[in-house]
């Protein structure tokens, strides 16, 4: 396996829900998110969300030909870091971009 291309760590509040409500949280946490992308495959990659001990996530990342997310799954939403990276780097369609910055978690600077 490939060295991730983008590695973060910072303290995340994170909360545990299921379909019955809050189970575990709110908790702040330091949280590493990992990002890797296919060597074999460009429209292809994966994330991880964890720290280490109780609090993991992790999924695929789905790119088109343009290089642009298109699809994720392992997680109802993206780390905040992973967002961000994304952003960054030219990767999120104008789909994602509009509605992570109305949920608050995306602020782009025009």
């Amino acid at each position: 396996m490939n060295e991730p291309v983008f590695v973060h760590t910072a303290d995340e509040v994170m909360v545990l829900e299921n379909s019955f409500g809050t189970v575990a949280g709110p908790e702040t946490v330091s949280m590493t998110t990992k990002i890797w992308l296919s060597e074999k495959n460009p429209l292809r990659g994966w994330f991880q969300w964890g720290d280490g001990k109780e609090w993991y996530a992790d999924g695929g990342l789905w790119f088109c030909d343009q290089g642009r997310l298109t699809d994720f799954d392992g997680v109802f939403d993206l780390p905040p870091a992973a967002i961000k990276w994304l952003y960054d780097e030219g990767r999120l369609n104008d789909w994602f971009i509009d509605l992570w910055t109305k949920s608050g978690r995306l602020e782009v600077s025009e």
